[in-house]
């Protein structure tokens, strides 16, 4: 085997090449040593006989046979469920070729192998290297994952509509109890807080669901991107966004100029989660602005949107992970934190940024200033990109 490889035979030793041959030959137990170290089974196939005509150790040994017992078998024998793909690799039809399947070991164990194969030639004479891989435990994982996703895919419609349906029905009888107690007996305030605190924790399981839901939308790329008008956007949420009771809330805009990008319908959803927290994480009066411009970033179109309020605002310490679910801590109380999130998620999804700021600069107690660049749609009109927008 060594003199057909290496090219020398009887007649090299009685000549000056002997140097040159143990070279060859040390080389040559170098690679085989190479070889032998490799998890990964190896075969050099004979293509006019079929058979092994060379294997590594690793292949041996996952195989379970001898070297001489392997060399008695074909590559049909050791892939037996893949004969109608081998004989295009031995035709010529196909010059390499990529399989999943079982080996033909001894010990009949079922693994499952990524099997790549590749004609070759040495000296002149034609071969099929297969180099075969055990993802044994890389199936089961894949197997296990798609078990996951479909239980978690059956508990979020599970809470998409078994659950918010029964929140609905139990905000409703509440709201009914609550009007028909002030009918009948005078109630205190301390006596309505807790119905009305009943009635905000239901509110804020629904918002909980529906925040999860829109996250999987999200991420199922099954949203279609439309032309917005991002000005008319900030008029309808300002116009609609429901208010609490009992609370003096303001929302005024500062639209600087019109500016279109293009998005899903859930950007919508972006500043109304924003100017949401800003109402529910505030006490007393509060005042939220939003403002709108255009702003040129490396020769390209920009629309910057900031949402500011005057409420308690938010420590340095807090604006690093603000955005990052894993980092909230304690911060992200009873799932109330995802709706920054889902921000976070939509805006890097339209390739822009978001970031919080002090609406006054060194004083966070002065309230916060959220801030949104999206790219207007000018640019992607521009670019090669695979966004495809539908006005």
């Amino acid at each position: 085997m060594r003199d057909r490889i290496i090219g020398l035979g009887e007649r090299s030793y009685r000549k000056s090449y002997y140097p040159q041959l143990q070279q060859k030959l040390a080389d040559l137990e170098r690679f085989k040593t190479l070889l032998d170290q490799i998890g990964d089974a190896i075969f050099m196939i004979d293509m006019s006989s079929k058979k092994v005509a060379d294997a590594n150790q690793s292949a041996c040994m996952q195989m379970g046979y001898s070297m001489a017992e392997l060399s008695k078998m074909t590559l049909y024998d050791i892939m037996p469920d893949k004969r109608e793909e081998l004989d295009k690799l031995f035709s010529g039809e196909a010059d390499s070729l990529i399989v999943e399947t079982k080996l033909a070991r001894k010990d009949r164990l079922s693994n499952i192998y990524e099997i790549r194969m590749r004609r070759v030639r040495f000296k002149d004479m034609p071969y099929i290297i297969a180099v075969c891989r055990d993802i044994t435990s890389r199936k089961e994982s894949e197997r296990e994952l798609l078990i996951a996703k479909s239980q978690a895919e059956l508990y979020l419609d599970l809470m998409g509509h078994d659950i918010n349906n029964l929140n609905q029905a139990a905000m409703g009888f509440l709201e009914l109890a609550l009007e028909r107690l002030r009918k009948v007996c005078p109630m205190s305030k301390d006596d309505e807080l807790l119905i009305n605190q009943a009635i905000e924790d239901l509110q804020n399981s629904s918002m909980l669901i529906d925040n999860v839901r829109k996250l999987r939308k999200a991420g199922s790329g099954s949203l279609k991107p439309v032309e917005i008008n991002v000005a008319e956007m900030l008029r309808s949420i300002r116009d609609t966004i429901p208010l609490p009771q009992g609370r003096d809330v303001t929302i005024s805009l500062d639209l600087a100029g019109e500016c279109k990008v293009c998005a899903s319908e859930m950007l919508k959803d972006v500043f109304i989660n924003i100017v949401g927290n800003a109402i529910r994480h505030s006490a007393g009066p509060v005042e939220v602005c939003i403002r709108l411009d255009t702003q040129e970033i490396n020769g390209e179109k920009y629309c910057r949107i900031a949402v500011e309020d005057n409420g308690p605002g938010i420590p340095d310490a807090v604006k690093q992970g603000l955005f990052d679910i894993r980092q909230r801590g304690k911060a992200r109380v009873s799932g109330k934190g995802l709706g920054l999130y889902i921000v976070k998620t939509l805006v890097d999804d339209l390739y822009g940024q978001v970031w919080v700021e002090d609406r006054v600069p060194g004083d966070y107690t002065k309230g916060s200033r959220f801030v949104v660049l999206l790219p207007a749609i000018d640019n992607l009109e521009e670019k090669n990109t695979d966004r495809t927008c539908t006005s």
